[in-house]
């Protein structure tokens, strides 16, 4: 696979097809051996072959852990899990009718979610928890506004707190990045960046917090100033692998944030991204014809 300048590909390393021609594919996760996506959830070895699917229920968003699945149902209204093969399914508490619910993450211990609350006057939008075991959820924070309507737009948590972008609509301006402790009880935000236009595709990792608005920025989880870690690409996804950035834009490229060094992967463009240490995976391709490729490092 591949196209474009006088070699096949970048390099000569062409990507490989795991999958291809699935009617829909988007919100890409992974654990060591497999790919895991929402159609329903499907489930990918990394060697390819046919998707199986462990979840057939509509799945508004979804993460896992090393032996379960946890997912929002279609509806944005409950919680639900099961085993990474699909066996023993069922709820595990309610998600509060969560408007834009693309968003879910776990730790050792719980599950966090984007919530929202309305008001006549006030819009508010944060992040709940509750136990991997079930059980009522606890609102950590949130954040609120009047006049206008404050939306979620990614997740993610670390050792100690939770992440949440925010932006306004209708335009998606002002996206906001957000920062409290996991384990408070209606806690006080922190913000940690505010931009002009939107903000999303959190990522929460050891070397920084990492926001998509045009191009890549990261910040500190004490608060910086935004560094722009893309170099000059516009991207649509990305991954954090230690100091290289994986970035889907027209095509795929890694940056190394150090140095701004930037080397073309591949020509096919994507839609979602990860990496493991030997390969990068992506899905490309558009709904009714989307593939599963890899790239070996």
């Amino acid at each position: 696979m591949g196209s474009g300048g006088a070699c096949p590909c970048p390099g000569n390393a062409c990507p490989e097809v795991l999958a291809e021609g699935l009617e829909a594919a988007s919100h890409l996760a992974q654990n060591d051996t497999d790919l895991f996506y929402i159609a329903s959830i499907d489930r990918l070895s990394k060697q390819g072959g046919s998707p199986s699917k462990p979840v057939s229920d509509t799945v508004a968003a979804f993460t896992l852990d090393e032996t379960t699945l946890y997912w929002i149902d279609g509806s944005g209204t409950y919680l639900r899990k099961s085993a990474l093969d699909g066996t023993g399914q069922g709820p595990l508490g309610s998600a509060d009718s969560v408007q834009h619910p693309q968003f879910i993450a776990v730790d050792e211990t719980n599950v966090y979610f984007a919530s929202v609350s309305t008001t006549a006057s006030m819009s508010c939008a944060g992040v709940k928890r509750l136990p991997k075991a079930g059980g009522p959820s606890v609102k950590i924070s949130e954040t609120c506004s009047s006049g206008v309507t404050v939306t979620p737009y990614g997740l993610g948590v670390d050792a100690a707190s939770v992440y949440w972008i925010t932006v306004l609509s209708p335009g998606f301006t002002d996206g906001t990045v957000w920062k409290a402790d996991k384990t408070a009880t209606d806690g006080a935000p922190t913000q940690l960046v505010k931009v002009n236009g939107a903000a999303s595709r959190l990522i929460v990792d050891p070397t920084g917090i990492y926001y998509l608005s045009g191009s890549v920025f990261r910040i500190d989880p004490g608060g910086s100033a935004p560094e722009k870690v893309s170099a000059g690409l516009d991207a649509i996804a990305f991954a954090v692998d230690g100091s290289k950035i994986y970035v889907l834009g027209d095509d795929l490229s890694s940056v190394d944030s150090a140095t701004s060094e930037t080397t073309q992967l591949a020509y096919e463009s994507g839609t979602d991204i990860v990496v493991d240490a030997s390969a990068v995976y992506w899905l490309s391709g558009k709904t009714g014809a989307t593939s599963v490729l890899k790239l070996v490092k």
